[in-house]
């Protein structure tokens, strides 16, 4: 990690995953002090290397796809996550949820198929929001008191596949504004704007 200063001259950490199901691991991390981009607040400019104290994290992740037909599937992501300090910038609560209807077209094409999905995400609040400090290329930690709110993003596809070509539309943070932007995941860090994407892929090629 590149930083400046001699405030941290070594830093020990240690993680640990375990998965005691085939849907469901927990991991755990655990660092000496290590060193931190710091500002004052939000519109603060400037940025200086702190040592942040020794911390501690554990998470749970659990994935699971239920089948609702033959066409028709549900895919869930749930993620919770505990952190000693508020600067780490972890939410509590993170999800995902998506809706996908695959389907075979008969008659029209060798292996053609037609698939379709929508999936949100979104993520609670009240945690430290990060702050993005461009002049480094980094993410720093505000001082101030200034919690992440509760947001989402909103996707949605459409694909048909043609033996091993693949043709599609993607529409990717559906609910993400254009001007001004509406969901950021740090400070001066706003999620890409809404945007249509068309794609034709054979194999590798894209």
């Amino acid at each position: 990690m590149p930083w400046q200063g001699s405030a941290v001259l070594h830093v020990r950490s240690g993680a640990l995953e375990v998965k005691p199901w085939e849907q469901l691991i927990v991991r755990a991390q655990v660092s000496s002090s290590d060193p931190m981009l710091s500002v004052v607040d939000w519109s603060d400019a400037s940025a200086t290397w702190v040592a942040r104290d020794s911390w501690a994290m554990l998470g749970v992740d659990w994935k699971g796809r239920v089948n609702l037909s033959r066409n028709w599937s549900v895919r869930a992501l749930a993620q919770g996550r505990w952190a000693s300090s508020p600067e780490l910038g972890l939410a509590p609560g993170y999800g995902e949820l998506g809706l996908v209807y695959s389907a075979k077209v008969p008659n029209l094409y060798p292996g053609m198929r037609v698939q379709l999905e929508l999936q949100g995400q979104g993520w609670t609040g009240g945690w430290q929001r990060p702050v993005w400090v461009a002049e480094k290329g980094l993410f720093g930690y505000s001082q101030g008191d200034q919690p992440m709110p509760a947001g989402g993003l909103v996707h949605a596809a459409a694909m048909v596949y043609l033996g091993e070509a693949q043709l599609g539309v993607i529409a990717q943070n559906a609910n993400q504004g254009w001007v001004p932007n509406t969901v950021f995941v740090a400070q001066n860090y706003p999620v890409p704007p809404a945007t249509l994407r068309w794609f034709l892929r054979w194999r590798m090629f894209e």
